[in-house]
């Protein structure tokens, strides 16, 4: 889903970033259920203490060197139960419809791909990589 900025005049009194097609901030307004959805994908992408204004905000990814992407197989369980919980936390989501996920262990990365019903009623989708 390509980020939408509104800039013909009907944009809600405020300016902000927001995610661009190649997922980089950008200048411009996202309102509605492209920013439920450009949250979900910053908190996912958010490593665990990054944010110095929230520490505990974020997934610890690389933690100490280990984190969740360098967890063995059996630790699987618990980083998908963090990965959901992170979701739920996430403000205008209501329930986690699919969520699968491919881990890459040679590059240490996790392609996630995650469908949301919104509060809204609608369907939302989502990929994010993190790693490499």
């Amino acid at each position: 889903m390509a980020a939408q900025s509104v800039r013909n005049g009907n944009a809600p009194g405020y300016f902000d970033l927001m995610l661009g097609d190649d997922h980089d901030l950008e200048f411009g307004f996202v309102v509605g259920e492209e920013e439920v959805l450009q949250r979900l994908k910053m908190r996912l992408w958010r490593e665990l203490g990054e944010w110095f204004l929230d520490v505990d905000a974020g997934l610890p990814w690389y933690q100490d060197g280990n984190g969740m992407l360098g967890a063995k197989p059996f630790e699987r369980n618990n980083i998908e139960l963090m990965i959901r919980r992170c979701i739920m936390q996430t403000e205008g989501i209501s329930r986690i419809t699919s969520m699968s996920g491919i881990f890459a262990i040679g590059s240490r990365s996790l392609d996630l791909y995650i469908q949301v019903l919104l509060d809204t009623g609608n369907m939302g989708s989502v990929n994010v990589t993190v790693g490499a």
